[in-house]
């Protein structure tokens, strides 16, 4: 995984089960994404005139994550296309 960032958790991303939603984890991945096509592809969203939409997305939950927690999104390519990549992502 060669492209990452920290992912602080707030109190507002526990559910009423005491552990992160899993929406959040949808959203740690979308930021660590986004954070990739700025940083390492030089994506200017304002000026690209581009959507990316997402086809697909699936988390296998190894383990509760909780407030308050460091955490670390990680993202590495797995396939480039003609027209789409795919991402792997994963939280340590």
């Amino acid at each position: 995984y060669p492209h990452g960032l920290p992912i602080l958790t707030r109190w507002t991303d526990n559910d009423m089960y005491g552990h992160v939603n899993n929406t959040r984890y949808h959203e740690f991945f979308d930021v660590c994404v986004n954070d990739f096509l700025i940083q390492r592809c030089g994506l200017d969203p304002a000026a690209a005139g581009l959507i990316g939409f997402v086809a697909h997305n699936a988390i296998d939950y190894l383990h509760p994550v909780a407030y308050p927690q460091r955490l670390y999104a990680k993202l590495r390519i797995a396939r480039i296309g003609r027209t789409s990549a795919t991402y792997q992502l994963a939280l340590f």
